[in-house]
């Protein structure tokens, strides 16, 4: 089934990230990775999964299946790019492009550095490109445009590498 092999997908390439890395070129105004403090116990929030105008109720699934994932395992990892405690609070899929709503956790990444906070966009970018249905994405904080000094998420970008990508994605929107 095609939901199965993209959820497998999703799950390989977000277990080929492990956690971003450790990576000492960070800029020199950023902070070192914070260790984790609390080991992760508690279960992910109830997510909301919003059918667009489009009823595409199922790809909002795949979206918030495969971020959660990610979150997971980034609340696991000893170096993580995406900050702990970062929650998934609202995803949605519209005319190809995801937009990610989480919680105030992820605006700790705008202290991170500019080489952690590519990897979280890569990781994020990642995580959704087995979904045919998603072209770009945009992340947004507590429902507000989130910028950095790095990359403004709200803008939307590929979840696919264009140059040096064997496989052609084609835009039909």
């Amino acid at each position: 089934m095609r939901n199965n092999r993209l959820y497998i997908c999703t799950l390989i390439s977000v277990g080929i990230l492990g956690g971003c890395g450790h990576n000492n070129n960070q800029s020199s105004t950023s902070q070192q990775p914070t260790a984790m403090t609390t080991p992760p116990t508690q279960s992910a929030p109830h997510q909301t999964v919003a059918a667009n105008s489009d009823g595409q109720s199922d790809t909002v699934a795949q979206v918030t299946s495969a971020v959660d994932t990610l979150l997971s395992q980034q609340a696991s990892a000893t170096y993580p790019c995406i900050p702990k405690g970062t929650k998934l609070k609202h995803a949605d899929v519209s005319k190809g492009i995801a937009t990610l709503d989480f919680n105030s956790k992820f605006s700790a990444i705008s202290n991170m550095g500019d080489t952690t906070e590519s990897q979280a966009q890569q990781a994020l970018q990642q995580a959704l490109a087995p979904i045919s249905d998603v072209n770009k994405m945009s992340v947004t904080v507590d429902g507000k445009p989130f910028q950095s000094q790095m990359t403004d998420w709200t803008t939307p970008f590929s979840v696919r590498k264009k140059s040096g990508d064997s496989s052609s994605s084609s835009v039909s929107n």
